[in-house]
Formats: structure tokens, sequence, C-alpha cells
């Protein structure tokens, strides 16, 4: 059988589907689905937790004469507002993508899921007696991965444990790539522990010079003295805990 691909009224139903059957889950009764971006959020007043995918419409016969469409690139994450509103004052992104900036983000193997079968893709079939059972499984894992991930990421003390503790402790690095990290850092630092401040924007500004040619970098490079006063100066309201799902 030759390979064909999926008819808009195909894909139309495919992806209602999965969002559906994700959406009928007790975690996600809050959540809602942004059609233009393929995410399910939950949005509050400080922040939001989502869940994004991306439909892979290539499809290909697997010999059982039927097609399979690939549900790729999973990934949570958690926005708590307080660490990027301030910034789009100096934000070089356009106000929606600033918007849509989070704190941290994860997939299955990120998060060191060790079971072969709990991934960051899904190949699920179309139609016939498989469907149901790939779809259960994608869910099922789903939704073990979403609970494990927004429960260990509730609040801003969760993020500072897991982002600047490490680097002080030297258990890890910080980022090597890109910029907003630099003032999200601070940011969370300011908020959770400002005995460290200094301590934390000192290896801050030696990695900064060390990535001295990274182009996320150059386009701050001139304004950083003027950023880093800004947020020193702001009164910020800390946000509370998402509560558990």
């Amino acid at each position: 059988m030759g390979i064909r691909k999926f008819t808009k009224d195909e894909r139309v139903y495919f992806r209602q589907k999965v969002i559906d059957t994700l959406l009928a889950q007790s975690i996600f009764k809050e959540f809602k689905y942004i059609k233009s971006q393929d995410i399910i959020i939950k949005k509050t007043k400080f922040g939001y937790q989502k869940v994004a995918m991306y439909f892979n419409w290539e499809f290909y016969d697997i010999g059982k004469q039927e097609f399979t469409g690939t549900i790729m690139n999973i990934a949570y994450s958690v926005r708590f507002s307080v660490l990027h509103k301030w910034f789009e004052k100096y934000s070089v992104k356009r106000l929606s993508t600033q918007r849509g900036t989070y704190g941290i983000g994860r997939t299955a193997s990120m998060l060191g899921f060790k079971d072969p079968y709990i991934l960051d893709r899904y190949d699920i079939v179309y139609s016939g007696e498989e469907f149901n059972d790939n779809m259960e499984k994608m869910v099922k894992d789903m939704v073990e991965i979403a609970t494990y991930f927004f429960d260990k990421y509730r609040s801003l003390e969760d993020l500072y444990e897991a982002l600047i503790v490490p680097v002080l402790e030297g258990k890890k690095k910080l980022p090597d790539v890109g910029a907003d990290w630099i003032f999200e850092y601070l940011t969370l630092t300011k908020l959770i522990d400002s005995e460290n401040y200094e301590r934390v924007k000192e290896l801050i500004v030696v990695r900064e010079k060390w990535m001295n040619h990274e182009p996320n970098i150059i386009r701050y490079k001139d304004k950083l003295d003027e950023i880093f006063e800004y947020l020193e100066a702001l009164e910020l309201e800390m946000p509370p805990a998402f509560p558990p799902l």
C-alpha cells in the first residue's frame, strides 16, 4: 500500500480526538485548548501551567493498512509572570512572544523518566483496534508526567531550588546560550534569597563576559547595568504557589 497524507477532515478529527481525550482527564479539568498553538493551558492571575504538542502530519503505511500520525515534542512548562513581565520594557522579542516566556520547561526525557515506553513522542494509529490503545497509552503517560512536573514546580521556591541552588553549590553551571535567563535568575534570587543576590549576580556577570559573542548577549550588552539597576529598584510581589492538580 502506498503512502498518502491525511485529508484536512482527517487531521481535524485526529487532533480533536487527542485534545478531547486529554481534557477529559481530571488533572486537566481547568485547562483550555489553544488551537493556534496546539497547547492546553491553565492560566491564573500570576502565570500559567502548559502542555505543548506538535502534530506531525507526515503519515505513512505501517503495514497494517492504517495511517499513523506522530505527536511529538511534547513539553510541559510553568510561568510565573513576575519573573518576566517587568522585562517587557527591555525585551527585544515581540510582546506576544515575551508574554509566552516560561520559567521552566521540561520533556519526559529531561525529567529523567527511565521507562523507555514513556516518550517525548507517540505514534498514534488513526483508526482500527490500535487507535484507542495508542491513545490510552499516550494519555496515561502524559497524565503521569504532568502530575509529576506540575507538582515539582508549583512555586518560585521550587524553581529556585532547581535552577539556582545547584549553581551556588557548584553542582551545575549557568546556561551558555540566550540572555533572558540572566534577568529571570536575578529576579528569582531577588524574590527568594536576597542575601545571595550579589553572589548570583557576580556569577552571572562572569558568565556573561565569557558569552560575550553570543548574539542574544550582544543585544543587551550595552544596557546590562541599566537593566540591573532597574530590577534592583523594583518592588516585586511574591506570587502564590499553584494548587496541586
